[in-house]
């Protein structure tokens, strides 16, 4: 919550300060809304950010290089399909995108909480073998219950 806050308050610190640019504070207006020469107040253009040298990789390459620890796409992709199965999720590249995303970020936030060895694929296997057949909990959840229990210590 706090990040959002900071990123919030970010934004706003931005747009004051681009609206105030030549003293036309209070009267910001999109460079889109007038063609003028004399609008005064566009902001000016960053350049694009660099390209993102692992954009054109296949999924699983992208992220087997994300991923912490040393695991090969095979396994990666095993631990990835047999979950996506278990929890409902159909196999495809755009929700590998989504939950190696997610276990990406649970896996961040683990570190935070103190855990150093709770890695993607520990969170994933967790997830595997906490299934309960017949029982339908989301992805999404068991993936915060389960990044939750190795957190508290629980392997």
């Amino acid at each position: 919550m706090k990040r959002i806050i900071t990123a919030t308050a970010a934004v706003i610190a931005a747009v004051a300060v681009a609206c105030s640019f030549n003293g036309t504070y209070g009267s910001c207006t999109p460079s889109s809304t007038s063609n003028s020469p004399t609008n005064t107040n566009t902001v000016p253009t960053r350049p694009a950010p660099p390209k993102d040298e692992n954009a054109d990789l296949p999924i699983l390459d992208k992220i087997a290089v994300v991923f912490a620890g040393n695991f090969s796409k095979a396994e990666i992709k095993a631990g990835l399909d047999e979950a996506m199965v278990l929890y409902g999720v159909p196999i495809t590249d755009e929700n590998y995108n989504r939950t190696s995303g997610a276990l990406l970020v649970s896996r961040k936030a683990a570190e935070e909480e103190g855990c150093g060895e709770c890695t993607e694929m520990l969170i994933l296997d967790y997830m595997i073998r906490s299934h309960v057949p017949g029982l339908d909990v989301p992805f999404a959840d068991m993936l915060g219950i389960s990044k939750a229990a190795l957190v508290a210590g629980d392997r």
